[in-house]
């Protein structure tokens, strides 16, 4: 009996490994468009996860040759899904304009359907005691049927920021899409087929133009209810299997 529920446990883990995987859409980890500590400029994504969707970054600033994060993961999502160490993006202090004191990330649904987007994830690290010691992320435009505050929409906040330094595990941070319709910002977390959306992650709080270092940034979408079912049949399949050997 201990046997037939160990391998119903290892089955549901790696099932609902599989579905958290899937779950991502776009990703990037390492920040090679144009140069080093110049601004980005329709970036593309380095990884697609789900075919049809793209993006682009812009602003801030891009450090090529300059250590991330090593953890693998966008933000908590994925083993290993994260490849490149090298490449990074920054955003700096009051010292500098205000594009360098922000990133902004577009994702293009080209799936043919809606997509149901959970949250943009990415992990965050000060360099410096100059360093922004807050952060925010706004939603910009693009949701369809989005009629709550069309543009500049504060998803999710952080302060009293941590200095993890580079080539290092840099915290993760999940800025929820998904969590936030209903609550009085958003009407929507559906970005339909052939629009765009743009959120922009803007810091503050830093000295003169120390530097905030971004990386392992990505989309997720909420799991398909097919996604469930398959999880759920398979189990079932699983414990009559099992049944059927005693």
């Amino acid at each position: 009996m201990y046997k037939i529920k160990l391998t119903l446990c290892f089955a549901a883990v790696a099932l609902a490994t599989s579905a958290s995987a899937q779950s991502l859409l776009i990703g990037w980890d390492d920040a090679t468009a144009t140069g080093n500590n110049t601004p980005a400029s329709n970036d593309a994504q380095d990884h697609v996860f789900l075919t049809g969707v793209s993006g682009v970054i812009n602003d801030g600033r891009e450090a090529v040759t300059y250590q991330g994060s090593t953890d693998g993961t966008f933000g908590s999502f994925g083993t290993n899904e994260a490849t490149a160490t090298n490449g990074r993006y920054e955003i700096r202090g009051s010292g500098t304009n205000a594009v360098d004191q922000r990133i902004a990330v577009t994702i293009t649904n080209g799936t043919g359907a809606g997509l149901a987007l959970d949250a943009l994830v990415f992990d965050f690290s000060r360099h410096f005691e100059g360093s922004p010691t807050a952060f925010d992320v706004e939603y910009r435009q693009g949701l369809s049927g989005q009629s709550l505050g069309s543009s500049n929409v504060t998803l999710f906040s952080a302060s009293s920021l941590a200095i993890t330094g580079v080539n290092a595990d840099l915290p993760d941070y999940s800025a929820t899409i998904a969590g936030n319709v209903g609550v009085g910002l958003l009407d929507t977390n559906i970005l339909g087929d052939g629009l765009s959306a743009t959120f922009w992650m803007i810091g503050s709080g830093a000295s003169g133009s120390g530097n905030g270092i971004i990386d392992n940034i990505a989309f997720s979408a909420i799991p398909e209810p097919s996604s469930y079912a398959l999880i759920a049949g398979s189990l079932a399949l699983i414990s009559i299997m099992v049944r059927r050997r005693k």
